[in-house]
């Protein structure tokens, strides 16, 4: 067939590696033999590990910024008022110490969420502009439960969502390094529906439904059909993990034992944007996120084939979507959502 729908990669709305046309246009690709080796071992797998991609100069201007923004006295009277306790709030979580959009006080944060280098890896992997979005410091080990990244973000179509993580240290077995779950990307998505749960209350980041989601990963995990890896790794390794993989942060072993990382997380052109843990998606209720791409500071519309959607109706934060040049109909615009609930490891 000649048709590019078929020929064409990035053309269907499923990930490229994904897509059962995988290889084929992978074999007509004009891409070196390396490059299709990441995007077979990134299909087979779900995650990527790679060295080289990071200048330690950059890191290094990273940890040097985080001594302030990691510091709970310091102010930010610049900045506006939200955005200072977004950066703050993940210093006060008991389970882990994390500080969400640091790129707001650090352009070393910035420039790193949106690495050229990484950029180019993730175009290629979705045949898609990959778009960073929210970024996640970690001095120490998360320690979270493990699960997967499409409950928390997802896109119309599902899936154009992956996440990056980068070691600012060497990484050793006690201090709660990264677990992950190779192949477990190949799971069905699973949605509050199919848990038999409904986003009825949105007062808390995740939901209250949340936990029933947990239980039913450890479920996954609990029957060892997937192998755990621990990632133990030298400073400057990439991490790049498939929206779908499930993962979490394993164990400190050595009390206070410093773990410097950062997650950045990346939607994907031509989606809608959506935290499907607080929306009703089976009868069209979507919790819209509102995307801003760090690297071109700009908001990032729904498209979908080309054509701009937009949200009417709001059924507390909920809403559906419409597209934009569709007859009227009664439009409350979109919820504003500053500060996502950001999950990391």
């Amino acid at each position: 067939m000649d048709s590019p729908l078929f020929h064409g990669p990035g053309q269907l709305g499923i990930p490229w590696v994904d897509s059962p046309l995988f290889e084929s246009q992978l074999a007509t690709s004009s891409a070196s033999d390396a490059q299709k080796d990441l995007a077979r071992r990134f299909g087979r797998d779900g995650y990527l590990v790679l060295d080289g991609l990071i200048e330690p100069d950059l890191i290094d201007e990273i940890l040097e910024d985080s001594k302030r923004f990691y510091d709970p006295r310091a102010e930010f009277d610049d900045l506006p008022p939200q955005v200072v306790t977004l950066l703050k709030q993940g210093l006060e979580q008991a389970h882990s110490c994390r500080v969400q959009d640091a790129w707001w006080v650090s352009d070393a944060v910035k420039r790193l969420a949106a690495h050229p280098r990484v950029m180019e890896t993730l175009r290629f992997l979705y045949q898609r502009e990959p778009i960073p979005f929210q970024t996640l410091s970690f001095p120490v080990g998360s320690e979270q439960e493990i699960h997967a990244d499409t409950i928390h973000f997802d896109s119309l179509p599902s899936s154009f969502m992956c996440g990056v993580w980068v070691a600012l240290q060497d990484i050793e077995a006690d201090q709660g390094p990264v677990i992950y779950y190779p192949g477990s990307q190949k799971l069905p998505v699973v949605r509050l529906e199919h848990l038999n749960q409904w986003a009825e209350d949105r007062s808390v980041a995740a939901g209250h439904n949340y936990d029933r989601f947990v239980e039913y990963v450890q479920a996954i995990v609990d029957t060892g059909a997937f192998e755990a890896k621990r990632l133990i790794v030298p400073k400057g390794t990439v991490l790049i993990w498939s929206a779908n993989l499930l993962h979490g942060g394993s164990p400190i072993d050595t009390p206070d034992a410093p773990r410097h990382s950062q997650v950045t997380h990346y939607f994907f052109d031509g989606c809608a944007y959506t935290a499907p843990v607080l929306s009703n998606l089976m009868i069209g209720e979507a919790f819209l996120r509102n995307v801003w791409d760090i690297g071109l500071q700009r908001h990032v519309p729904h498209v979908i084939g080309g054509r701009t959607l937009e949200p009417v109706g709001e059924y507390g934060r909920l809403q559906r979507l419409r597209l934009a040049d569709s007859p009227a109909i009664q439009d409350v615009g979109a919820a504003p959502e500053l500060g996502a609930p950001g999950m990391g490891m």
